[in-house]
């Protein structure tokens, strides 16, 4: 295919790669280089002259192990209870990739949907990366900072998705909101049980189940041109 082909079946304006071959656009994106990599069947670390082989990544064992197109997952919001749906739903593409603190971990994309955080400096719109051991036994909620949750309400079976801070207690720990005004929304675990032996899921309340989908290893911010 030649540039305008190139350009415009990834998504991006007729002269993009044009102007990025004749150095008119000096530092495209990530986002940019990972739609001309699908589109151009290799990687990232290809374009990049990271790797020799169209479909090697980084070499580095310390940097990204993989990197790809994926689809965000869920919108993050407090208080939206809803149905899951009965097929997976995208919620819009972003980046994917692991890091050096989980590498035998799965990852997740979200995007978070309300301002509950913004006192913790997420923000509306951000989209995180969030990690969980392959082996769920593995996982210990309470050695990490912000954790993606779902709670699950019976008998209607309603799901709420969000992101919360982990606050340790004297003998427990409890999930919760930062927002920048008004009262955080508190889940407290203290006296939870583990459900079903899964050291990722607590029943909190009769009908009222718990599961912490991962933690947050990556925040990605899109900032807005002037």
């Amino acid at each position: 295919m030649n540039v305008t082909q190139a350009a415009v079946r990834s998504g991006l304006g007729k002269t993009a790669v044009r102007d990025i071959i004749a150095g008119k656009s000096k530092s495209p994106t990530v986002a940019t280089l990972a739609s001309l990599a699908e589109t151009l069947q290799c990687t990232v670390s290809y374009l990049l002259g990271d790797a020799n082989h169209p479909l090697a990544f980084r070499p580095s064992e310390n940097e990204i192990l993989d990197i790809r197109l994926s689809d965000i997952t869920s919108i993050l919001k407090v208080g939206v209870f809803q149905k899951p749906a009965n097929e997976l739903i995208s919620y819009g593409k972003n980046l994917l990739y692991g890091h050096p603190i989980a590498p035998d971990h799965s990852v997740d994309l979200y995007e978070i949907g309300d301002d509950s955080m913004n006192d913790a400096g997420f923000l509306r719109g951000d989209v995180i990366t969030t990690a969980m051991p392959y082996n769920i036994k593995d996982f210990q909620a309470y050695k990490n900072r912000y954790v993606v949750v779902t709670r699950i309400v019976s008998p209607h079976d309603l799901h709420e998705t969000s992101l919360r801070e982990v606050v340790l207690g004297e003998d427990g720990f409890m999930l919760t909101t930062r927002p920048k005004s008004g009262s955080p929304d508190i889940i407290d675990l203290e006296f939870a049980s583990r459900f079903e032996n899964d050291p990722a899921a607590y029943v909190v309340a009769p009908g009222e189940v718990i599961v912490i989908e991962g933690f947050v290893i990556r925040v990605v911010r899109d900032i807005p041109s002037l």
